[in-house]
């Protein structure tokens, strides 16, 4: 997450480390300065990337764990420590790092490495759920059976654990509002942002707020953070209509809270599988999202729930 925020399985082995393993001795970096004020309040060890003892701690890690690269930290500072890939998923859907890379043009390659060029470091050692899993987490990381060890995810045992935190992260996001239902909607990234409308596929407003009433439902939208100008795109100011703008770290808490999961082609339904509730999947515009973005899976074979194409 590029190291803005305090989430996902980085975020649940540091706790753990905090709680459990006193012999060893855990820090967060990050390159946002509210995340570590917020982690300090808590007692935690947190420093700023750009400050000294954040730029010290770097250089004198032994071990580094990230979820989306070595930039979640810094590349350029810990080259000299071993690099744990945590990733950012149960099992992957859609296709990743160097399997996505692998099959470029030699010339789009040059491009994609000097316009990013913190991407591709190869980890040292990954993990996943298993031997199953693990193929994506090879195949995607270039890495040998032998380094990538079948422990399971910290995420994982944040989905199946309650916390006092998770309770606090709903009231941020639903306030005091009062509801049987939580309908959670997450949609995926999408390439080209601009190209796309989640709210053009026959949405009708007063249909959809007649349902959640009659429901005594609240519908949440997450979207991507890099593609959170969707929200301007409805006009609803009903309070049963949220936009949840990424207050929170991650989507845990409230997908832990919710009745039934919405999403198109995340893989954050991996995870909802562990507490078996309903999911729906919003394939919009399926076609048109493969043609760009290709899956390791038939998208229709893997993905167990009803299909909506649209809103209706």
């Amino acid at each position: 997450n590029m190291g803005i925020y305090f989430s996902d399985n980085p975020k649940y082995l540091f706790l753990y480390i905090q709680k459990e393993c006193k012999n060893i001795e855990a820090i967060w970096i990050s390159r946002n300065k509210k995340v570590i004020h917020n982690l300090r309040e808590q007692h935690l060890p947190a420093y700023y990337l750009y400050s000294l003892k954040g730029v010290f701690s770097c250089l004198r890690a032994k071990v580094i764990f990230t979820a989306h690269g070595k930039h979640d930290i810094s590349s350029a500072l810990t080259g000299g420590s071993i690099h744990v890939e945590l990733y950012h998923f149960v099992m992957a859907l859609k296709k990743l790092r160097y399997d996505v890379f692998n099959y470029y043009p030699l010339l789009q390659k040059i491009r994609f490495k000097l316009k990013h060029p913190f991407i591709y470091f190869k980890p040292d050692y990954s993990i996943s759920s298993s031997p199953f899993a693990s193929q994506i987490v090879k195949s995607s990381l270039c890495l040998s059976k032998e380094k990538v060890f079948l422990t399971g995810f910290p995420r994982t045992d944040a989905m199946l654990s309650e916390t006092n935190e998770d309770s606090e992260n709903v009231q941020k996001v639903v306030g005091d509002q009062k509801y049987t239902h939580l309908i959670y909607f997450t949609p995926t990234w999408r390439d080209k942002i601009l190209d796309f409308d989640y709210f053009a596929f026959e949405l009708d407003e007063n249909n959809l707020v007649d349902f959640l009433e009659k429901t005594d439902s609240i519908l949440i939208l997450r979207f991507h953070p890099t593609d959170m100008m969707r929200r301007e795109t409805i006009a609803t100011s009903h309070p049963r209509i949220i936009f949840e703008n990424h207050d929170l770290p991650d989507a845990f808490s409230l997908l832990k809270k919710s009745s039934v999961l919405i999403t198109d082609y995340s893989g954050i339904f991996f995870d909802y599988l562990l507490i078996d509730r309903p999911i729906i999947f919003a394939n919009f515009d399926q076609q048109g999202y493969l043609n760009k973005r290709e899956l390791y899976w038939d998208y229709d074979e893997i993905t167990p729930g009803p299909k909506a194409p649209n809103w209706s």
